[in-house]
C-alpha cells in the first residue's frame, strides 16, 4: 500500500479520511490474511465456552496488528522470539487489567442480591443483566477514553518497532501530544456501534442460540479489524508526521 504510506508521510490526514482509509486496510488486511482471520473468529466462538480460549484470540489480535502496520508499510516479517515474547507481556497486561475491570463489575452487580432474597429470581436476574450490560459498556467507554488519552500508541510503538516498553512509553508521550482526538472519534464511534448492536437483545432470537454467538462474535470481529486498521493508519499518520516535524525528537534517538 505504497499510495496509502506515502500519503501519511506527507501530511495529517482529516477524521473523514481516517475512516475511509481504515475500510480499504481492513478489505486488503482480511483478503491477504484469511487464515488468520478465520483462527481469530473461532476461538471468539470457543471463548464463549472457555475463556481460556480468549488468550489464543487476544495473541492473534496482537499478531493482526503488527500484520496491518506491515502491510501499510510493505514489509515482511516473521514471528521471532523477541516478537513472542513481547505479545506474552502484552497479552499478561491486558489481563490484569480485565481481571481488575472484573472485580468491580462484580462487587457492584453484588448490590441486587438482595433481590434474590426475596424469592423474585426473574426479576433478580433482569435487574442482574441490565446492571451488568449498563455497567460493562460503561467502564468500556470510559476504559478507552482513558487508555486512548493516555497510552494511545504504546501497544502498537512496542509490538511494530524495535524498542522496549519503557521506551515505547516514552515515545507514546512525545507523539501523543496534540493527536489524541485523532484517535478518540473514530475508536469511540465504533465501540459505541458495537455497544448498540449488542444491547439489541431482540436479535438473539433471529437465530437458534449457537447461530446467534457466532454471528455476534462475526460482527463483534469485524468492528475489532476496523478498530485495528484505522488505529494502525493513525499511529502510522503520527508517528512519520512526528519524524517529520521532530527530526531531534526522541522518537528519532531512540529509533537510531
Amino acid at each position: 500500500m505504497e499510495e496509502l504510506r506515502k500519503k501519511l508521510e506527507e501530511r495529517y490526514l482529516s477524521t473523514g479520511e481516517y475512516f475511509n482509509e481504515g475500510v480499504n486496510v481492513s478489505k486488503k488486511i482480511i483478503k491477504n490474511q484469511m487464515p488468520l482471520i478465520i483462527a481469530m473468529i473461532v476461538l471468539s466462538v470457543l471463548g464463549g465456552f472457555a475463556q481460556i480460549v480468549l488468550i489464543g484470540n487476544m495473541a492473534i489480535h496482537i499478531i493482526l496488528i503488527k500484520k496491518i502496520v506491515e502491510m501499510i508499510e510493505n514489509e515482511e516479517s516473521t514471528l521471532s522470539r523477541e516478537i513472542i515474547v513481547k505479545i506474552i507481556k502484552v497479552i499478561g497486561i491486558i489481563i490484569v487489567i480485565s481481571m481488575f475491570m472484573g472485580i468491580i463489575i462484580s462487587m457492584i452487580s453484588l448490590s441486587s442480591t438482595n433481590i434474590y432474597m426475596s424469592g423474585n429470581y426473574e426479576e433478580a436476574l433482569r435487574e442482574l443483566s441490565r446492571k451488568i450490560f449498563l455497567l460493562t459498556s460503561a467502564l468500556r467507554i470510559i476504559g478507552v477514553i482513558i487508555y486512548l488519552s493516555i497510552f494511545p500508541y504504546v501497544i502498537y510503538m512496542y509490538i511494530t518497532r524495535n524498542v522496549t516498553l519503557k521506551e515505547a512509553f516514552k515515545i507514546n508521550s512525545e507523539i501523543r501530544n496534540g493527536n489524541r482526538l485523532r484517535l478518540l472519534i473514530p475508536v469511540i464511534t465504533i465501540t459505541l456501534i458495537g455497544i448498540f448492536i449488542g444491547s439489541i437483545p431482540a436479535l438473539f432470537f433471529i437465530f437458534p442460540p449457537f447461530i446467534s454467538v457466532i454471528v455476534f462474535t462475526l460482527i463483534g470481529n469485524m468492528l475489532e479489524i476496523y478498530m485495528n486498521s484505522i488505529h494502525s493508519v493513525v499511529f502510522l499518520n503520527v508517528e512519520y508526521m512526528n519524524k517529520k516535524n521532530n527530526p531531534d525528537g526522541l522518537q528519532s534517538e531512540i529509533n537510531n
